[in-house]
This record gives C-alpha cells, sequence and structure tokens, in this order.
C-alpha cells in the first residue's frame, strides 16, 4: 500500500507543474509516512479541547443540558444511563466506554457527534459494526481507512494505562 501511495504522489509531482511555494517532493513522501503521527496528535488536540474530560464535567454538562436536546439524547434513554455508567475517565481524559449501545443505536456519524463530547471522536470509526448510512458517514469512514487504529477493542481501563480484556469496551487512546 505505502509502494502504491509512492508511486501515486511521484507520479503526481511529476505531472504537476513546479511552484516555488509547492513542497518538495521529499516533503510530500515524509508527510505520507506520517499520516499515522498527524492523525495521533489530532486526537491529543481533541482531547485537550473536549467539553468532558473527567467526572466533575460530565455531571455539570448533564446538569447544564437537563432541558437540552444533546448528542447523548441520540441514544435512547436507558442505552444512554448504560453508557454513561460504562465511562472511565483517567487523568487522560475518557479512558474507556461500552460501545454496544452505540454500535446497536446509532450510525456512524452520530456515534462520533457523542464521542465528540469527550474529545474522543477519533473512535467512533474503531466500532465494528457500526452503522454507515449517510454522506456524513461515509465521510467518517473515509477518514479513517488506512490509519493505525491506537484503540484497544474489547478492552476496558480500570486506571491509567491498565487496559484488561472486556467485550464490548474500547480502551481508548491516549485516554488509558
Amino acid at each position: 500500500m505505502k509502494t502504491a501511495s509512492l508511486f501515486l504522489l511521484v507520479s503526481i509531482a511529476l505531472a504537476s507543474p513546479a511552484r516555488a511555494d509547492a513542497p518538495d517532493l521529499l516533503d510530500g513522501v515524509a508527510q505520507l509516512d506520517d499520516a499515522n503521527s498527524r492523525a495521533l496528535m489530532q486526537r491529543e488536540i481533541a482531547g485537550r479541547l473536549a467539553r468532558i474530560k473527567g467526572e466533575a464535567d460530565l455531571q455539570s454538562y448533564l446538569e447544564a443540558n437537563r432541558t437540552t436536546p444533546t448528542p447523548l439524547d441520540l441514544l435512547s434513554p436507558g442505552a444512554k444511563r448504560r453508557f454513561i455508567d460504562s465511562l472511565v475517565f483517567t487523568r487522560n481524559g475518557l479512558g474507556s466506554f461500552t460501545y454496544a449501545d452505540i454500535r446497536n443505536e446509532l450510525t456512524l456519524s452520530e456515534a462520533y457527534q457523542v464521542l465528540s463530547l469527550f474529545g474522543r471522536e477519533a473512535t467512533a470509526a474503531s466500532i465494528r459494526g457500526i452503522r454507515i448510512e449517510s454522506e456524513e458517514d461515509h465521510l467518517i469512514s473515509r477518514a479513517a481507512a488506512g490509519l493505525r487504529n491506537t484503540d484497544y477493542m474489547d478492552y476496558w481501563c480500570r486506571t491509567t494505562s491498565t487496559c484488561t480484556r472486556k467485550l464490548e469496551d474500547i480502551c481508548v487512546a491516549p485516554g488509558c
């Protein structure tokens, strides 16, 4: 795959007119090899800018939005409660959650909205069997394609850096 991508990049570079502000071909190769590093950096930024980084933030958010619909309300009341009860926060933010109800009730873009509250939207594409129905679902799926998945499916984070096997949970990087 890397060879095919490199060939495509070289072909485009050779066919494109040279521009003074265009990156060097070698920069393009470095960018290609660095896609996973950029994805990890995006995860770090999303985590730092998350609305909900811990239990206190979660309680404040739920209280402030008691009468206002939130992405969490995309889940049925029972699924919402189970999801909230499954959340494990560490010093790095959301470290783990149960994904069964998300997979069973939401589309990929809806899961993305829910998980974006915690800065873990990239994890939505990791959920096996999640429905892809809308153009937004397809965009999210394509954006995640080919990137290394840093989440641990079917693992649970008890405390920082302690992923333990547990079906239908996700130990989220860099949260755990």
